[in-house]
């Protein structure tokens, strides 16, 4: 019997495979056999199928050598759980927490074309309250005012031929938050989760995958395909064909963001995949949504299907399927005229480079916890200030508008880069490009967290960084991303006594005031953003912002 309980989101997700089908199925005679009894039958040996499982979130394997069983069907009370594979193993991933507190019987079955065999075993799901453990599902459930506003935002879509170069104009990263709280457990969001996603699926409406500066915005649809993933109440809602077109557009970001961000890949192709200008190292409201997207990415596919997608890259044979799918939008970028060639684009991403498919910076996509801490501290790097030059800023622009002596922290290493940075035309000091370079970064976060990449335990671990003496400890970033909250959350609150605005400064002129007043507050998705940001603190023991 296995006893699950409330929020420890324990999948039997076990590997079910069988065990010694049978050394030898006679043709005519077939086989005919039961678990308890390892009978031969007219002198032809009938060993078991096994369902092998043990503890709570157990993994196990084994294999099998028969070459005669027409199929290994997992089923959970009857109905067939995953796809049904011949000669060998099965999986499925069943989540307890959304069963009712009930036995239920979890069975493999196998057999040839004449007889079939099966073995079950009990499991039994306890959702008692108060057994959650600190890393459950459930202890991502956003706020009340983050559902709320959720549930009321606007859908995200995509469309290349829109101004400004993102390739969209809703920025309220609510399909994150509906993705996380249905994680959670919480079915509130579940149905206005599935009409996004079907939404963003449609082939005119679906992402871009330039794998440049539109990453940004695009890693949100890329993490909610990744939560609806590990999120079997929604995933089983969601059809096979559906299944496909996430998948393709997950392939999509993962070929594009590679092509951009690859250790000597990048700087001989150095355009992205639409053909645009691109660099990795560009001010990190553009890095962190490039990097974003290859820790969502992992995280999907896992490191060796990663790893065996960029090996067998094909660029016809992917864009043939853009084609098959109808994805007018990929297709855009896919087959873009000023895009590089398809050779050399099969090439790098097929290319080893100091031993491996993948790096950035030297670190591999199997190392996620290094490649977020590299963005994280570069991203948190600066000194907190009013403003440039001491908060004198440059032409009344540069600066906050007011209380620049009540600033918090002021002084201490953690503002977000984007307060004190540099374009084409020289210094600047912008809240609407920190703002860009920090919600990406959270999404990571929470990914990282969420699937237990970041931790109370991880937060020790020394992280190579751009800092003068290449490492930091975790705990002093998350720390820093805490104090570099705080500075933009006082620099654009309105309140009185707050900073009341930043106007900010980039390209030599000045953007004018960016301030949280309430249509920036719904256009951001500041509210579910900020409910985010408490959630992950709580789930480290870190202090939380208000």
């Amino acid at each position: 019997m296995i006893h699950v309980r409330q929020g420890r989101r324990v999948f039997i997700n076990t590997l079910f495979h069988l065990f010694e089908l049978c050394q030898k199925l006679h043709p005519s005679s077939g086989c005919f056999w039961l678990l308890s009894d390892r009978a031969c039958r007219n002198g032809h040996c009938c060993p078991p199928v096994t369902l092998a499982s043990s503890a709570n979130g157990a993994t196990v394997s084994g294999t099998t050598e028969n070459k005669g069983a027409a199929g290994v069907p997992l089923l959970l009370d009857g109905a067939i759980l995953g796809a049904e594979r011949l000669n060998g193993a099965s999986e499925a991933s069943p989540e307890t927490a959304n069963l009712a507190d009930a036995t239920y019987t979890l069975s493999a079955r196998a057999g040839n074309a004449a007889k079939t065999s099966a073995t079950n075993i009990s499991i039994e799901a306890d959702n008692a309250e108060g057994t959650a453990s600190s890393t459950a599902a459930a202890s991502f459930c956003l706020s009340e005012a983050a559902v709320k506003y959720a549930l009321g935002a606007r859908k995200v879509w995509y469309d290349p031929s829109l101004s400004g170069g993102a390739h969209q104009h809703v920025f309220n990263n609510a399909e994150v938050m509906k993705a996380i709280n249905s994680f959670c457990g919480d079915t509130r969001t579940d149905a206005a989760l599935l009409q996004q996603i079907r939404y963003v699926l449609a082939p005119n409406r679906g992402p871009t995958a330039t794998g440049g500066y539109q990453d940004q915005k695009q890693m949100g649809a890329a993490m909610m395909f990744l939560l609806a993933k590990n999120t079997p109440r929604i995933w089983n809602q969601l059809t096979a064909a559906e299944h496909d077109l996430i998948g393709i557009n997950m392939e999509a970001f993962l070929y594009s963001s590679v092509l951009t961000t690859k250790d000597v890949v990048h700087a001989n192709i150095v355009d992205n995949m639409a053909g645009d200008p691109n660099n990795r190292d560009y001010n990190p409201n553009i890095q962190n949504g490039m990097i974003g997207m290859i820790i969502m990415t992992t995280l999907y596919w896992g490191a060796d299907q990663f790893e065996a997608k960029l090996a067998a890259y094909d660029d016809a044979v992917f864009i043939a399927k853009l084609k098959q799918y109808g994805m007018t939008n990929l297709l855009w970028t896919y087959t873009n005229p000023n895009r590089p060639s398809g050779a050399i684009i099969q090439a790098g991403l097929r290319q080893i480079v100091d031993g491996h498919i993948y790096s950035f910076h030297g670190i591999t996509e199997r190392d996620l916890l290094q490649l977020f801490g590299y963005i994280a501290d570069r991203t948190f790097s600066k000194t907190v200030a009013c403003g440039l030059y001491g908060g004198a800023g440059i032409g009344g622009a540069a600066k906050v508008v007011r209380n620049c002596d009540l600033l918090p922290n002021s002084g201490a290493q953690g503002m977000l880069f984007e307060f004190d940075a540099f374009d084409a035309e020289g210094q600047r000091s912008s809240a609407g490009y920190s703002w860009d370079s920090w919600y990406p970064l959270l999404n990571s976060r929470a990914a990282m967290q969420m699937f237990g990449g970041l931790n109370s335990s991880s937060l020790q671990t020394v992280v190579t960084t751009t800092a003068s003496d290449g490492q930091r400890h975790m705990d002093d970033i998350i720390n820093r991303f805490l104090i570099g909250t705080k500075d933009i959350l006082f620099k654009l609150s309105p309140a009185a006594n707050q900073g009341g605005g930043y106007i900010s400064y980039s390209h030599a002129e000045s953007e004018g005031i960016m301030v949280f007043d309430p249509h920036t507050v719904r256009s951001t998705g500041y509210t579910g953003d900020v409910a985010i940001l408490n959630v992950l603190q709580t789930n480290l023991g870190k202090p939380t912002v208000p």
